[in-house]
């Protein structure tokens, strides 16, 4: 079964270290997990002209971990 669900978001700056400006995406809500991205999970993203596709990888659980132990220090 598949299903297309689209989100329109708004590509947002922020600034770096040297005072210049960057692209930021923020990808935020309940229809991210409900879409399979948990907290702390590892993502890959492929990037093409126009199009970033964001995809699941394999090591979850230990993503997990990685990502307790540095919030949790």
């Amino acid at each position: 079964d598949y299903q297309i669900n689209t989100h329109k978001l708004i590509i947002y700056s922020t600034t770096l270290r040297s005072n210049q400006p960057v692209p930021q995406i923020i990808i935020q809500g309940k229809w991210v997990e409900k879409w399979g991205f948990s907290i702390g999970c590892s993502v890959r993203i492929e990037c093409y002209q126009n199009k970033l596709v964001i995809l699941l990888e394999n090591d979850t659980n230990e993503s997990i971990n990685l990502w307790k132990t540095k919030i949790w220090k």
